[in-house]
């Protein structure tokens, strides 16, 4: 189903590509204007909780960025200065529990996927 109304977004970056993805999805004609000439290798690691992964849902590619990142089993976060385990926390029944999974992904993989689904 196409819209007549036009959306346009102003910026290209995760929640920029998301909302494009997600809006585009609902038969909008988007633009996604950005000031970055190309996009590149900005940023390292992200993680998406389950509540995230439902949302990637929606525009249709939480199990493509699950393949293309990793499910974790435990996380253990550590004191910056001595490296002592401050917590440690169980993630091996994120997807039974909340519904979706908890990943960890590089944040230019995760610009990919949503880039080709605003596409579409």
């Amino acid at each position: 189903m196409s819209r007549a109304e036009k959306i346009v977004i102003v910026g290209g970056g995760i929640a920029g590509m998301t909302a494009a993805a997600a809006i585009a999805g609902q038969g909008f004609a988007v633009t996604l204007l950005e000031s970055a000439p190309a996009f590149g290798e900005i940023g390292a690691g992200v993680t998406l909780s389950p509540n995230a992964m439902k949302g990637l849902d929606f525009i249709g590619i939480c199990e493509a960025v699950a393949a293309a990142g990793v499910e974790p089993t435990r996380q253990r976060i550590q004191h910056w200065e001595d490296g002592r385990t401050l917590v440690t926390m169980d993630r091996s029944t994120q997807r039974e529990k909340y519904g979706a999974p908890y990943v960890t992904i590089h944040r230019a993989d995760l610009h990919n996927l949503l880039t080709d689904a605003a596409r579409t």
